[in-house]
């Protein structure tokens, strides 16, 4: 009986044992289980509070970066401003020197057309074909071409290649056929135009048509009657010319700084008449008389010097005035 009250005892003691081990693990559980949230939640509201400190300073910071990118931006434009004001004044006055010493006032090149800004230009034939446009896009030119003066080919054929120049020749020419004279500035800074053979029917040549060209030598047909203003100005290698007796006016500085005037001027004489145009004259070799008694320069000393009888008229400034 003993023996049966020890054993219940000792199972009811191992059972409290075992109740209280138990007790104990699940409130260590819970415990934990507090702390975790409690570490959870402070890291949470930890997090918010860094949020909220660092919003004012990200959009101070965001403001400050938009204020400075405006203000660079700002500089930047005001910078290629002044540099494009700088380049069109550079253009302006390199035009306007140009103009002084060989244009009248208000004279452009025909063949090119630009737009408000001078951001767009217009490439034209002298027959008024448009050959393309040419925007300016950063500074660099980009050439569009109108494709509607294309041609097509098919087949073998092979279309035989010609260059701008080559083509400019014989689009003036043309022209120059159709309308009876070289128009003005047609080969005007053609330093390639080493010798140009004029059409029939040319009866003028006007302003600045092969003003500073790489012309040679250069023989007027009897056909034309007029030389225009600056028609031949400062072809540098011009040093053959032949003027015919058709002609009846030239213009003020049709000739000026070339080679054939300078050397003339320069106390050099021609062989004959017939081979330059000029008249011979027996009073005195200080006129130079072309054409039809025209009196192209004079290089005396008088102010006023006796002209002589072949003399019909006078170019302006022949006699330095």
């Amino acid at each position: 009986m003993k023996k049966n009250i020890l054993i219940g005892c000792g199972v009811i003691v191992l059972f409290s044992l075992i109740w209280i081990g138990a007790r104990n693990l699940y409130a260590t559980a819970e415990t934990d289980a507090s702390s975790d949230n409690a570490a959870v939640t402070e890291a949470k509201d930890a997090g918010l509070e860094k949020k909220k400190s660092d919003a004012p300073k990200s959009s101070a910071s965001t403001s400050e970066k938009g204020m400075a990118d405006s203000e660079v931006a700002t500089d930047a434009e005001q910078a290629g401003n002044s540099a494009e004001e700088a380049v069109n004044s550079v253009e302006i006055e390199q035009a306007e020197e140009e103009t002084e010493n060989i244009a009248e006032t208000g004279n452009t090149a025909e063949a090119v057309s630009s737009s408000e800004g001078a951001a767009l230009y217009t490439i034209k034939t002298s027959a008024g074909n448009n050959l393309g446009m040419v925007p300016v896009v950063g500074g660099n030119a980009v050439v569009l071409m109108d494709g509607s003066y294309t041609s097509i080919y098919q087949g073998d054929y092979t279309p035989e290649e010609q260059n701008a120049f080559d083509l400019k020749v014989e689009e003036e020419t043309a022209l120059a056929v159709s309308e009876g004279k070289i128009a003005a500035w047609s080969f005007y800074r053609e330093a390639m135009l080493y010798d140009f053979t004029f059409p029939d029917g040319v009866a003028e040549i006007e302003k600045f048509a092969f003003a500073r060209s790489g012309l040679n030598s250069v023989s007027i047909p009897e056909s034309v009657t007029r030389i225009g203003y600056g028609a031949f100005y400062h072809c540098d290698t011009l040093s053959d010319v032949m003027i015919p007796e058709s002609v009846t006016v030239i213009e003020e500085n049709a000739f000026s700084h070339t080679p054939w005037l300078e050397n003339w001027m320069a106390g050099g004489t021609e062989e004959t008449a017939e081979e330059t145009g000029i008249t011979e004259t027996s009073d005195t070799d200080d006129f130079l008389i072309v054409g039809d008694g025209i009196l192209l320069a004079y290089r005396g000393s008088e102010t006023d010097p006796e002209l002589p009888a072949e003399v019909k008229s006078i170019v302006p400034g022949a006699l330095g005035e």
